[in-house]
């Protein structure tokens, strides 16, 4: 089984025992004040956390099972919505084990981008937004990029040459953001209904979780010159990513 996947079923299991067991210890420190109180409104409550424990208890199951399996459901957006909704208690947990945030931050992008494409939707080009981190341009650059590839110059420097190809002959609009308040406005203005995000481990975890509901792909971008500097993008994942999502 991929690490990614193991990191993920063991931190999510914790952390889904964790909320059970203090939802429960909860329950039973009131549950005798409540009966005291009125016994129908007992009953009520009793049913009411008996109800929500079935749900949460079968919702990780379907979610474990989503990670696992092979095969698409028609629940793929709730499974996605509980797992957004439920990650950071167990990367809190994590961090308290001592796993490192690249590691848990590797795990939520591989198994968001498994969720994303087990929703098995696709969308015209006009749907689509590539968001792009600045650091793609090497420093040297003297031309200005700002917010869109459009301006490139196409010297083969580094990467947004590429992406100025890809928007070309896909038709989807590439986007450079200098940071997240930029990225959020950009999202904002054009309303895509689907993104494909490249950046670091930290943004790309930002980035999907603020997105929602928009489906968001991620791409971590590589780092040969440290974080922030002359960073780079395998451009195949990118064109697979487009081929798997984009409308034939």
């Amino acid at each position: 089984m991929d690490g990614r996947k193991t990191d993920f079923i063991f931190l999510t299991t914790l952390s889904f025992g964790a909320c059970l067991l203090v939802l429960l210890g909860l329950w039973w420190l009131v549950a005798p004040r409540i009966q005291n109180l009125h016994r129908i409104l007992h009953m009520v409550m009793s049913f009411a956390v008996d109800g929500f424990v079935i749900i949460f208890v079968l919702s990780f199951l379907l979610l474990i099972v989503h990670v696992l399996s092979q095969k698409t459901s028609f629940m793929g957006k709730y499974i996605r919505w509980f797992f957004l909704h439920t990650y950071p208690i167990a990367y809190r947990l994590g961090r308290l084990l001592g796993i490192g945030f690249e590691r848990l931050g590797n795990t939520f992008i591989t198994v968001n981008n498994l969720l994303v494409c087990k929703i098995q939707k696709r969308y015209t080009a006009k749907e689509m937004m590539i968001l792009l981190p600045h650091c793609l341009q090497k420093q040297v650059c003297e031309q200005r990029i700002v917010k869109g590839v459009d301006n490139c110059i196409e010297c083969g420097a580094c990467t947004l040459k590429d992406f100025k190809e890809i928007s070309r002959e896909s038709g989807i609009a590439v986007h450079v953001a200098t940071g997240g308040t930029l990225a959020r406005r950009i999202i904002a203005t054009n309303r895509p209904l689907f993104i494909i995000a490249v950046a670091c481990h930290r943004d790309l975890v930002d980035g999907i979780e603020e997105a929602y509901p928009i489906p968001v792909y991620g791409i971590l971008n590589e780092r040969p010159e440290g974080p922030c500097v002359n960073t780079t993008v395998e451009i195949e994942r990118v064109r697979k990513a487009i081929q798997y999502f984009i409308k034939s």
